[in-house]
């Protein structure tokens, strides 16, 4: 915890036996005390936190008369089992103070008594007192906090409450270092330190939000100036450690200052020069080095003006196992930690060795292991895996050696499929394989994904033949897997499959129109069944194309296509496919009559007598107009309604060829020729 500090610096005695002589001699010289109410008191609440602690104190003060003498000042009420003496500050006896830690938090209103009773006398005072205030609002430190790798002198800046307490007076500012305490009261949120603060120092301060009635909230970090690096030291169950010892060792063995960890485990170390350190952690009975090795340590890096964070250690309660593997390929190796029934510790990190340029070799550290017994798996891709010793080592510090991966790799050394098949079910397949510990396995599938040792499938007997589940060019892959379960590379072969499969189509709906195919084969008429199916070379592409006639429409596809656009099949399998025709509405009408037209000129030569009116729809029309007709004639066009009554600003009607008059007059509206 800080100690507070005011701009009001208060000199204390030396010795408590110092204190009571000069009060005794004083009270000797001083008159007797009068029966009036000579004394004063006041409580008021601290609401501190640092870090994630947090907590209140109740600060008591009591003044009496400075001809009255030395008093016996108590406090009591809520919270507090037993009075709990109030202390002069000065040799004057004027002011006596006290600050009494809560266990929880006071409560606005609580009552307390203050007992004066003067040593001289039989005088005694009772002042009640209350709580006027608890603040919640804290202040936040935002520079400087933590490891800091600058020297250069800071100014402390902190960020304001949200919301300020009622009856709010100013900020309380502290700062303790090793050798003093200087604090000030003031309103802005930011303030230079006066004097020098030195690189590798631990400091602490403080911001305080206060009201006018001295209620404080206090919010309390620590930083030091050319810090290096930092973190925390725990037990095995992540519980902070306090007063860990913390040496430092440069390449040669010179040992730097020691520190220790603060009450939450952590630590800040500082005043190095830029090189590679070696960092123990220790207490009496137990020690680490950096990368919580037991052994020989690991070197930490420092960088001048860097902060290495994280720097953590884990004491007590913990062994080790280390050692080396070989592998006599160019393969990365993984080693894990696995308890006495061979169920993975997965608190443990796997340790991953990467491959050498011809061979790996490396060593392993597992570290942080509870007292027990374990094995430890090495396992590399291509590679059986090998569980070392043959029986679990019992971990209290103890060490593995050495351990040796060897190759269990099968390999084809044949694979012989027909390169074509016209049936789904391909016979007279050969495959051979051979590894040094013997072959486990074989396997044929289309997917180029190694399977697993433990799929479905495996056939302890070389197989002789494959179903495929479709036409057309298919890839076959071949596999074997050894006695350790370990999987081969693949060898493929193609296999062209042309089993012949049936395209069928159906026609429905009110319209008409027909069905034709790409290759040909297919020509199928509404109303009729003839030509509508056909046989195809399997993993062929067949396209369907509909033609609808002049009175209909396409309606779409349903069945192996949808949409309405040409239908694309792959021929994989059987496939039928259906084909909706509807009955399109005429598109062109002539005035008074109720034929269906559905061209511009069959609407044309049908006026021969008198001169009539023709109406076409806001459509295309593809065709070549000739107008025979000896009448005159009306062609009004882009009518948008069943009606034809209807035409916008941009509707037309449009001849998608020629226009020709041969005999006549044609007159026309909202007509375009392209």
């Amino acid at each position: 915890m800080f100690k507070r500090v005011s701009r009001l610096f208060r000199k204390r005695t030396a010795g408590l036996s110092l204190l009571v002589a000069g009060l005794l001699a004083l009270t000797a010289l001083v008159a007797a005390p009068s029966s009036a109410s000579a004394a004063t008191g006041a409580v008021t609440t601290t609401h501190w936190k640092s870090g994630s602690t947090e907590g209140y104190s109740l600060d008591a003060t009591v003044s009496v008369s400075a001809g009255l003498g030395l008093a016996d000042v108590k406090l009591s009420g809520a919270g507090i089992s037993t009075p709990v003496d109030l202390i002069a500050d000065s040799l004057e006896v004027t002011t006596y103070r006290a600050s009494i830690p809560l266990a929880s938090r006071p409560a606005i209103g609580a009552a307390y008594t203050l007992t004066v009773s003067y040593l001289d006398s039989t005088t005694v005072e009772t002042l009640p007192v209350t709580v006027s205030n608890v603040i919640d609002a804290f202040a936040t430190p935002a520079t400087p906090v933590g490891a800091v790798g600058s020297s250069a002198q800071p100014t402390f800046r902190w960020t304001a409450p949200a919301t300020l307490p009622a009856n709010f007076l100013e900020y309380g500012f502290s700062l303790t270092g090793s050798d003093f305490q200087w604090g000030t009261n003031l309103s802005a949120t930011e303030t230079p330190y006066g004097g020098t603060l030195a690189p590798a120092v631990l400091y602490n301060w403080s911001v305080s939000v206060l009201d006018a009635n001295g209620n404080r909230s206090e919010n309390r970090v620590s930083f030091m100036l050319g810090a290096n690096f930092s973190g925390k030291v725990t037990d095995l169950n992540g519980v902070g450690l306090a007063g860990v010892s913390i040496d430092v060792f440069d390449t040669v063995g010179n040992a730097k200052p020691r520190i220790t960890t603060q009450s939450d485990g952590s630590y800040i170390y500082g005043g190095l020069a830029a090189g590679s350190y070696k960092v123990l952690f220790s207490t009496d009975t137990t020690s680490v080095y950096y990368n919580n090795r037991l052994d020989e340590p690991s070197l930490l890096p420092v960088a001048t003006g860097v902060v290495t964070t994280n720097v953590n250690a884990i004491l007590g309660g913990w062994g080790a196992i280390s050692g080396s593997v070989f592998l006599k390929d160019k393969v990365a190796i993984q080693v894990a930690l696995y308890d006495a029934n061979r169920a993975r510790v997965t608190s443990v990190p796997v340790v991953n060795i990467p491959a050498g340029a011809s061979s790996t070799f490396g060593s392993y550290y597992l570290s942080l292991i509870r007292p027990g017994n374990y094995y430890v798996k090495f396992t590399a891709q291509g590679y059986p895996e090998v569980w070392t010793p043959l029986t679990p080592v019992t971990v209290n510090g103890t060490s593995l050696t050495f351990a040796t991966i060897t190759s269990g790799i099968p390999t084809i050394t044949n694979f012989t499929v027909a390169a074509t098949s016209a049936s789904l079910t391909v016979t007279g397949i050969s495959v051979t394989a051979t590894e040094t510990n013997g072959i486990g396995g074989y396997l044929l599938t289309e997917s180029a994904t190694p399977p697993a040792a433990t799929a479905g499938g495996w056939s302890t007997t070389p197989p002789t033949s494959y179903a495929f589940t479709g036409v057309g060019a298919r890839t076959l892959y071949a596999w074997a897997k050894g006695t350790a379960g370990v999987v081969s590379a693949s060898v493929s072969r193609t296999v062209n499959v042309t089993v012949a499969r049936t395209v069928a189509v159906q026609t429905t709906g009110l319209g008409s129109g027909s069905v034709n195919s790409n290759p040909s084969g297919i020509a199928c008429l509404t109303g009729s069944t003839a030509g509508c199916s056909a046989s195809f070379a399997g993993g062929s592409t067949v396209t369907l194309i509909p033609y609808p006639s002049l009175s209909s429409v396409f309606s779409g596809w349903s069945g192996a296509c949808t949409g309405t656009g040409n239908c694309q099949l792959t021929i994989d399998a059987a496939k039928s496919v259906t084909a909706s025709f509807a009955v399109r509405p005429p598109p062109v009408r002539i005035d008074g009559r109720t034929t269906p037209y559905f061209t511009v000129d069959g609407a044309l030569d049908a006026i021969l007598t008198v001169g009539q009116t023709v109406r076409a729809k806001n459509d295309t029309f593809v065709e070549n107009v000739i107008m025979t007709s000896p009448v005159p004639i009306l062609l009004k066009g882009g009518f948008t309604d069943a009606a034809f009554s209807t035409r916008t600003t941009t509707s037309f009607t449009v001849v998608d060829g020629t226009l020709k008059i041969q005999k006549g007059k044609l007159t026309v509206e909202r007509l375009k020729v392209r």
